[in-house]
């Protein structure tokens, strides 16, 4: 999808800072920044349901069945490097999970390959995410 439907769709998203709340950097917790992402995949309409596992996490179902399993902490990273580019970062995202919910993106097992790591590379990996 090019700029221009990233654009109407962060037009379409209704985010704090769009609501005339003022945010000032960084103000959101972890909590607060996935309950803002839940509200805007919510509002997407794309997702059946949308619930809250723990801080940065996030599943949302889709009318098939299936489940996205959304992990925030990179987009949080990339949210306290730059705070004000909030409603784009939302958008980004959202746009990523729609083109995953389509059915010819979903993981299919026959294309699964396991991946076997060490303790200290999921330690390290732990940290870096």
């Amino acid at each position: 999808m090019g700029t221009l439907g990233m654009t109407a769709l962060a037009t379409a998203i209704t985010l704090p800072s769009a609501m005339g709340l003022a945010l000032e950097a960084p103000t959101l917790g972890t909590a607060e920044f996935t309950r803002t992402f839940a509200e805007a995949i919510t509002q997407s309409h794309v997702f059946q349901a949308v619930r809250i596992v723990d801080d940065l996490w996030i599943k949302a179902d889709l009318a098939n069945g299936y489940t996205l399993d959304c992990r925030l902490a990179q987009a949080y990273k990339q949210y306290q490097a730059e705070p004000e580019s909030l409603q784009a970062l939302v958008a980004r995202h959202i746009l990523a999970l729609k083109e995953s919910a389509q059915p010819s993106n979903l993981v299919r097992i026959e294309r699964m390959v396991p991946l076997v790591r060490n303790v200290s590379y999921v330690t390290r990996d732990d940290q870096i995410a």
